[in-house]
């Protein structure tokens, strides 16, 4: 049986040392099928998108970006995968909380805790102070690694003394990762609880990712597990543990494990492929969730390392795959990818890598899924998968599901490539270790009430050539879109890069956002925390430093850019017009056309996809306009998105109730 690869997207790939915990498969040792491709096959460097540099502004008191301790931890393998929630916003309050291990070594100041304990800190002024506290000692036989941190607020609160600061994480028991740790306590530091959990035995893995906490008082988080320890083959078992607040004892009750489990490929050897570092989002009242993983299922091509996508409607209690999309139908991604060509005399064909990815939901109800693409090819089989350009840049992009059809906007070329552990400058200097690697931190950002999204990075500005074009002084990247009040979008004409010639220039390594935005007098602030790497001398042995990066705003007078909606490259089988008169009361009426005979219906939905009625046309002839109408005479005043279907095709307007 050939070796084959462990698909990990989105994270990053790290050298483990003899004193690390050891996952239960060897990340670092990875065996690739790589053709490296001629140069003049890159994108032209003239097609880089250049930054813009520009002084954050609030409310015209607030100069350039400050760097504010917010403690240190132990080593940057505590904030390692960006798929952790290290950074998090509470609206209601106005509060944030950073986590992370703790640091007991006084050559980093400051020290607090130890680096086997879990620490919360928290700031109530917007970043300019914190406060750090002890959420989960230190046990022994059992050693606390990767956290997650949020606030659980219980529901209508905003005082600060009733939040909940939680914390969520794998644990090692005997060198194993066997369990997992849940831990709370309100800010002064009483009413501590402790839960500990067992993964299945079947299935050794890695409790971390995609924390998230709800205005109904709910919090998910996400497990991922490897059925197969003994290979590099992960079948992508994901865990859901949903969580609700407990007015009565403060603390949280947890329901019973929901497990998903893609429909998997197998290839001629009766192997299985898919990825784990899934990364999970909520609306802020907890009515609708989205998980992502990357990776190959049965369900699709089985060519190309594709978003494969779960939502839920019911607090995390079920999750229904989304359908399988070929992103490369999209026109605005095969014009980034690499042309087919021929290698070693058969066809091939490029199609999209997504090699990191985040996700959030708008006001308008839509999943966006922010990711960062490169091409690859495939000879007709699914070991081709692993086949990449490696010499190709990412491209950034952000994809659109509005419930019925996905659209593509492409963001910005990236100038740098990421890390690897042979080349990266923060090593395991003391163990003997290795390099630790990293990617380009692709975070999903919204504005509190959705109506804007953004997507946060970090790349290096000015290329070090002698390097090899790799990014080794990483700066922030911020892009977004904005809804209007008219439902027209627009967005950044191009991505800002705060950072730049600042307190925080070129030394954004490990990045984290939160995933909810601060409302400032004229745009938003962005929550981002950045590890202080070169006062370790790029020691990975060495505590480093948590910093705060402060001020870091998009103004509204950002968005320049009117959105033009791309479509995939298939048959338009029916135009559908706009509903007029819009807004309006009562009856309104679309137009359309269909090329062919076919059965014509309605669905119109809530923007948070609670359907509210259903229509039946039923056929209609092909080759003339039909005007139909909808009778909204039911439904209360507000935004709502109709659905047309004809046959297999769809299409999904917005329309107001007055």
């Amino acid at each position: 049986m050939r070796t084959k690869l462990l698909l990990i997207t989105g994270i990053l790939l790290f050298a483990l040392s003899a004193t690390a915990q050891k996952l239960p498969y060897d990340v670092s040792k990875k065996e690739v099928k790589i053709q490296r491709l001629p140069a003049f096959l890159d994108t032209p460097s003239s097609e880089v998108s250049q930054p813009v540099s520009y002084t954050p502004k609030n409310s015209g008191s607030v100069g350039e970006l400050e760097v504010i301790p917010v403690g240190s931890t132990r080593n940057g393998f505590s904030i390692l995968l960006p798929q952790q929630r290290c950074l998090w916003y509470d609206k209601n309050l106005d509060a944030l909380v950073s986590t992370f291990r703790g640091n007991n070594k006084a050559s980093v100041q400051p020290i607090f805790a130890t680096g086997d304990d879990i620490v919360s800190s928290t700031s109530t002024d917007r970043g300019a102070s914190w406060n750090r506290k002890l959420t989960l000692a230190a046990t022994s036989g059992k050693i606390y690694r990767y956290p997650s941190g949020v606030f659980v607020n219980p529901t209508g609160n905003t005082n600060f003394a009733n939040v909940l600061d939680f914390v969520g994480g794998p644990t090692s028991v005997g060198g194993i990762w066997s369990e997992y740790y849940f831990a709370s306590q309100l800010p002064d530091g009483s009413n501590g609880n402790v839960q500990s959990f067992q993964m299945p035995a079947s299935a050794p893995g890695l409790f971390r990712n995609g924390l998230f906490a709800c205005e109904d008082g709910t919090v998910h988080m996400l497990g991922d597990t490897d059925d197969d320890p003994g290979t590099n083959i992960q079948n992508g078992r994901t865990i859901v543990r949903n969580g609700t607040y407990n007015p009565s004892t403060k603390t949280i009750d947890w329901m019973s494990d929901v497990v998903i489990i893609p429909t998997i490929a197998s290839d001629a050897d009766g192997e299985v492929f898919s990825s784990g570092a899934t990364r999970m989002t909520w609306t802020n009242d907890g009515s609708i969730g989205y998980i992502c993983m990357a990776g190959v299922d049965a369900t699709g091509t089985r060519s190309a390392i594709y978003p494969i996508i779960y939502k839920s409607t019911d607090k995390g209690a079920t999750w229904q795959k989304l359908p399988y999309f070929d992103f490369a139908s999209l026109s605005i991604v095969s014009d980034y990818l690499r042309h087919a060509f021929t290698h070693n005399g058969q066809g091939t064909v490029a199609v999209p890598r997504f090699d990191e990815f985040d996700i959030t939901v708008g006001a308008d109800g839509n999943l966006n899924v922010m990711a960062g693409i490169r091409g690859h090819y495939y000879e007709n089989n699914i070991d081709s998968i692993y086949y990449i350009f490696t010499t190709e840049h990412k491209q950034v992009f952000n994809f659109v599901y509005d419930g019925s059809q996905w659209q593509g906007y492409h963001i910005q070329r990236l100038a740098t490539f990421e890390v690897d552990a042979s080349t990266s400058p923060y090593k395991q200097t003391t163990t003997g270790g290795g390099g630790v690697s990293y990617d380009m931190r692709l975070h999903a950002v919204r504005s509190y009430d959705g109506k804007k999204v953004f997507a946060l990075w970090t790349n290096t500005l000015a290329i070090n050539a002698d390097a090899d074009s790799l990014d080794l002084k990483p700066d922030l990247f911020i892009w977004g879109y904005k809804i209007g009040d008219d439902h027209v979008i627009t967005e950044m004409a191009e991505p800002a890069c705060p950072s730049n010639f600042q307190a925080a220039d070129a030394i954004c390594y490990f990045m984290y956002a939160s995933p909810i935005a601060m409302e400032t007098t004229d745009g938003e602030e962005f929550p981002v925390t950045i590890a202080d790497l070169e006062s370790t001398s790029f020691n990975a042995d060495e505590p480093c430093i948590i910093n705060y990066v402060k001020n870091a705003i998009v103004p509204n007078d950002a968005f320049t850019k009117q959105r033009t909606a791309v479509k995939p490259n298939q048959e338009v089988v029916a135009e559908v017009s706009g509903n007029y008169p819009n807004p309006f009361s009562g009856m309104t009426q679309f137009d359309i056309t269909l090329k062919k005979t076919m059965p014509v219906s309605l669905t119109v939905s809530t923007v948070t996809g609670q359907k509210v009625f259903s229509q039946n046309y039923g056929l209609i002839a092909a080759g003339k306009k039909e005007t139909l109408q909808i009778d909204a005479s039911n439904l209360k005043s507000g935004v709502y998105i109709y659905t047309i279907t004809a046959g297999e095709s769809k299409s999904s307007h917005k329309m107001i109730v007055k």
